[in-house]
């Protein structure tokens, strides 16, 4: 009787593995295939496909996040996240953006937005992030970090490195490895800079003395005046006069290590003779051995 059940069972589990189409399925790997208009799939929920690891909210529509968990689904949501929907290109292959790094809009369009995934791929959106193209293959690696201007979106940002990774990347103000892991999938030492709504990009190096092994955590402009920016790397803060054209070490003695872990801003323009803006800084300790 056990016999029979399980003849059962495993005859028709046999015979619907032999009548799938494996050419079609075999394609997908590596070709863009249009969807077949007869059906149509609709995903009713995040779906996930690892935990959320990268969440951000749209900078002028308060009702649009994007998030992006770890095994390189992304997903947004354009009613204060009462529904979800993938934004990776439906019918491309499984390398279309990849788990993606950062995704950041304009603040005067909202519908303009770039994404830098782990490939080191920059995308390019135009609708708000429903769909994106790839505008560029940065060659040299993963890069961790995206910014914009918010008072220009003229100028963009990208910065070298892998920062957030914590899962591999510790940072640890050490002798034996002041720097991190280093990995040859992975650009290290520059900034991107573009000041045509990333149109063309250019690379400067943040520190001549780290151009192998600095990684770029954070990049903020200055809200009131374009020239300003700072940025939180593995090697301290550094502070650019010039739209990013050049970089110098902006440490000081209210820090005890200049050791970043993160970084962001608050902006108060609600008196607008005196506008604020606010850095908050986390400092990461610094363990001196002891006996």
């Amino acid at each position: 009787m056990r016999l029979l059940k399980l003849l059962l069972f495993v005859i028709p589990v046999t015979f619907w593995a032999q009548t799938l189409d494996t050419n079609y399925f075999n394609n997908l790997k590596s070709e863009k295939i249009t969807s077949n208009p007869d059906f149509e799939w609709r995903q009713f929920g995040p779906g996930m496909a690892g935990y959320c690891e990268q969440f951000w909210i749209h900078p002028t529509d308060v009702n649009t996040y994007y998030m992006a968990p770890d095994l390189s689904n992304t997903y947004a949501s354009y009613d204060n996240g009462v529904t979800w929907n993938t934004i990776k290109g439906r019918d491309e292959n499984g390398s279309f953006m990849r788990r993606v790094q950062d995704i950041q809009f304009s603040y005067q369009d909202p519908n303009l937005g770039y994404a830098i995934d782990i490939t080191g791929d920059l995308y390019r959106s135009t609708d708000k992030g429903r769909n994106w193209v790839v505008i560029e293959d940065l060659i040299e690696g993963r890069h961790s970090e995206l910014a914009v201007d918010p008072s220009n979106d003229d100028n963009w940002y990208i910065g070298a490195g892998d920062f957030w990774n914590v899962k591999s990347y510790h940072n640890s103000r050490t002798s034996i490895q002041p720097e991190g892991i280093i990995d040859r999938f992975i650009a290290y030492g520059h900034i991107y800079r573009s000041t045509n709504k990333g149109t063309t990009w250019t690379p400067v190096i943040v520190d001549p003395a780290h151009r192998d092994d600095l990684a770029v955590g954070v990049i903020i402009v200055d809200p009131e005046n374009s020239n300003n920016l700072i940025t939180a790397t593995n090697f301290g803060l550094y502070r650019s006069t010039n739209k990013g054209m050049s970089w110098t070490s902006a440490n000081s003695s209210d820090l005890p290590n200049n050791f970043p872990r993160d970084l962001t801003y608050h902006h108060d323009d609600s008196n607008p003779s005196n506008p604020v803006t606010t850095l908050i800084y986390l400092e990461q300790t610094h363990y001196i051995p002891s006996g």
